[in-house]
């Protein structure tokens, strides 16, 4: 009977636990991200410092230049969003809303105004930013390089250009140096690198748009110049990163986790049934979303932009490259919308190699009924998917590290996060190994050559008063749910997050 009774208690205790498991409202249901998933925002310094210095003056850079010679219609970007006196604020803003990551970054051209010549007042400004975001338990993500340059590196009045040398060693070591600076001072305190910022972004508006600097057009040369370099340069200052940031500061067991945010998305031909357009889109893939990790991660370097790795007579070499090789310690991915190609301007009119295409960026080249933002750039989440399916294969951990909507049109940013972040959980669930998602961004900043007329901000800013009032947009209340139920949304709040239609498209879901 006492056996008996034994038995008895312990059954009943077990069935208890098991109820109490079920029903505890607190255990993370089947279909949610881990509790350990990185959920931020992004900035740039260019974008939310500006060019100001403390003090009185400003910052001379590449795109401060740019700016000078009447590139940037609007004001001038003197503040960005206030960031760099403001930051303390904004960052608490972002952890209040459940936030624990953040991705920011430092100003080459703040740190090293002459080659040699560091101001050490501003990396401790950045220590102290990023002692600001670890205060409220944030995962830092630092980018090394977000485009802005000093202007003893790239001056597009001088037309002096670092970058478009051909394996410019001078340039790779400049970098280095530079980021063994930033290790030294800045490493005890993060274990997330970014070395740079969508390097194809650079190449096509800077080399074959002439938007931005240095303001190029159809320097298919110069473009691939200035991508070997940052392929060299990022595997130079790896090396440099791992021998300067040795301690491991969220205790994981790694000192440093060295990645790139790499601008990422799938092309479609405009016309399906076209052979050239389809032609286009192949080949622009394969160098838009291949080439780098390929070299970054298998170690082969394609100089000509052919698909193949065997030409001898290209600077460099085209081959296998050890130093290159396994140099990715995560995939950083920007994923802003699907693209389409188009490779047959008029009938019998194409376009050669080693591109073979043109990218359509603005629906109404090819579908103003799309659903998309302020800058026409389509809205499709299930673009998101198959950009995640690209680069799976080369078996890496990803985060998203920028993802975002520009609109005036605020109510439907809500709609935006919900749609892609369900994809994010959905591939998560299916086996893809996804660790993190940045939306781009906080508040509203100074975005390139749009200036204040882009609004990618959780938050909106008033262009007068850039460092002023945070007035929260309905994408707020939809991270903050999004991130407090770990991706998944019960029923109610996903319909009251997905109530407000696409403004641009007649309500159209993009999924």
């Amino acid at each position: 009977m006492r056996n008996d009774a034994l038995v008895a208690v312990a059954s009943l205790a077990t069935v208890v636990l098991l109820f109490n498991a079920c029903t505890d409202s607190t255990a993370e249901p089947e279909t949610a991200l881990p509790s350990n998933f990185l959920w931020g925002t992004a900035n740039s310094p260019w974008q939310a410092e500006g060019r100001n210095v403390p003090g009185g003056g400003s910052i001379a850079s590449n795109w401060s230049l740019w700016e000078d010679m009447g590139n940037v219609p609007g004001p001038t970007n003197l503040i960005g969003c206030g960031f760099y006196d403001n930051y303390a604020a904004d960052i608490a803003l972002a952890a209040a809303d459940g936030q624990n990551a953040l991705r920011m970054g430092v100003e080459w051209a703040r740190i090293e105004p002459q080659r040699g010549v560091f101001d050490m007042a501003v990396l401790d400004h950045y220590a102290a930013v990023i002692d600001e975001a670890k205060s409220h338990d944030m995962q830092v993500f630092l980018t090394l390089y977000h485009w802005v340059v000093p202007p003893w590196v790239a001056d597009p009045q001088s037309g002096l250009d670092a970058f478009d040398i051909p394996m410019n060693t001078v340039l790779h070591d400049d970098f280095e140096l530079f980021v063994r600076q930033v290790a030294i001072h800045l490493g005890s305190r993060i274990d997330y690198w970014v070395t740079f910022n969508e390097p194809f972004s650079v190449v096509s508006a800077g080399y074959l748009a002439g938007l931005h600097p240095p303001g190029k057009i159809a320097d298919i040369d110069g473009a691939t110049r200035y991508l070997i370099n940052v392929l060299f340069m990022h595997a130079r200052a790896r090396s440099a990163l791992i021998q300067e940031d040795t301690t491991d500061s969220d205790g994981d067991g790694f000192a440093t986790r060295i990645g790139i945010a790499k601008s990422a998305n799938p092309f479609d031909p405009k016309n399906p049934t076209n052979v050239h357009d389809i032609a286009g889109a192949d080949r622009i893939d394969y160098i838009f979303n291949q080439l780098v990790p390929n070299a970054l991660v298998h170690g082969f370097l394609d100089v000509d932009l052919d698909t193949l790795t065997t030409n001898n007579t290209t600077i460099p070499p085209e081959g296998h490259y050890p130093q290159l090789e396994g140099t990715l310690d995560y995939m950083g991915l920007n994923y802003y919308g699907p693209v389409r190609i188009l490779g047959e301007v008029l009938p019998g009119l194409t376009i050669g190699p080693p591109l073979f295409g043109v990218p359509l960026l603005d629906v109404a080249e090819y579908d103003p009924s799309l659903p998309h933002n302020g800058l026409g750039r389509e809205i499709n989440a299930d673009g998101l998917r198959r950009t995640l399916d690209i680069y799976e294969p080369y078996a890496l951990p990803i985060y998203i590290l920028e993802n975002g909507t520009d609109t005036s049109d605020h109510p439907q940013r809500a709609r935006y996060l919900v749609e892609h972040i369900e994809v994010l959980r959905d591939a998560y669930l299916d086996g893809l190994d996804i660790r993190g998602y940045f939306q781009w961004s906080l508040t509203d900043n100074f975005e390139w050559t749009e200036g204040y007329t882009s609004q990618f901000g959780l938050y909106a800013i008033d262009p007068l008063n850039p460092s002023g009032n945070r007035t929260a947009t309905n994408g707020v209340a939809a991270y903050r749910d999004i991130i407090l139920h770990s991706g998944t949304l019960p029923p109610t709040l996903r319909d009251l997050h997905l109530g407000v239609p696409y403004q641009s498209s007649g309500g159209a879901s993009t999924r």
